[in-house]
């Protein structure tokens, strides 16, 4: 006994069972402007740039359009969706809940409590990386950029680290005293699970076991491919050091404060 087979419905049925599968599989998906995941919101010449571009080198990360956007702090009045408009609509699945990272840095976020209340109110989620370098060489870093890059620096260096008038040297040394933006900060956004703090040193010290700390932070596989070993942007430019008498009188500046991140933080700096 014969039996006859209808090509032509077989194919049929192969196509629309491909078809469906497909339709299946794409409607596990939905694509949508999420903002970003993670921020980098301090400090200034700490490295940010050089770990937000290590960071979007992970093929799990989709880099956002501007890099520093001072939405929360500066431009909040242009509204969330002229942020969000910054991002790009990102794949997730809706089953798994799987989907690519984004995020963005504004080094200057850190010391702005009010900031830090409005990213809360939009992500209270978000994770929360900041890179402390030690306030001394910060703020020499951040006079030469000022003066050579931005050309908007006059005084000299003596008068910009001058503890004594703080015309012009309260915003270089101000700066440096992060317990401040920290404790505001984690007052906000009390769960430590959302923070990591990154000692700009162990950057140029230990960069892969940096690399690591890193992902495993944004929960995302370490990939031994992206290079943290790269120069730090905020090296770019070789300027005079400091004389040793000026750095004694910085140390002894900022001491209470350093010891005070310490023990808030319960990690050890070690900055001289």
């Amino acid at each position: 006994m014969s039996i006859k087979v209808d090509e032509q419905s077989m194919v049929k049925s192969a196509g629309e069972k491909d078809l469906a599968m497909v339709e299946t599989t794409e409607r596990e998906f939905s694509c949508k402007t999420k903002g970003p995941d993670f921020l980098i919101i301090g400090t200034k010449k700490s490295a940010t740039s050089a770990i937000y571009s290590y960071i979007n080198e992970h093929p799990q990360v989709i880099p956002c359009v501007r890099k520093e956007m001072h939405f929360f702090s500066t431009h909040y009045s242009k509204g969330i969706e002229w942020y969000l408009s910054h991002f790009y609509p990102i794949r997730e699945n809706i089953r798994t809940g799987k989907s690519y990272l984004t995020g963005e840095a504004s080094p200057g976020y850190l010391g702005n409590e009010q900031a830090a209340r409005r990213i809360l109110n939009h992500f209270p989620n978000v994770k929360l990386i900041v890179s402390l370098r030690n306030p001394i060489d910060r703020a020499v870093s951040d006079y030469y950029h000022r003066a050579k890059t931005a050309k908007n620096e006059n005084c000299s260096l003596e008068e910009a680290l001058d503890i004594n008038d703080f015309t012009h040297s309260g915003k270089y040394l101000n700066r440096g005293k992060y317990i401040h933006g920290i404790k505001s900060w984690m007052e906000v956004f009390p769960n430590k699970q959302q923070w990591l703090i990154i000692r700009y040193e162990d950057l140029i010290s230990e960069p892969i076991k940096l690399r690591k700390k890193v992902f495993s932070f944004l929960n995302i596989p370490d990939k031994t491919n992206i290079d943290f070993t790269q120069k730090v942007y905020a090296n770019k430019y070789d300027y005079p050091k400091i004389t040793v008498e000026k750095r004694m009188e910085l140390n002894e500046y900022f001491h209470e404060s350093n010891q005070q991140l310490e023990k808030f933080l319960n990690m050890s700096f070690d900055w001289k």
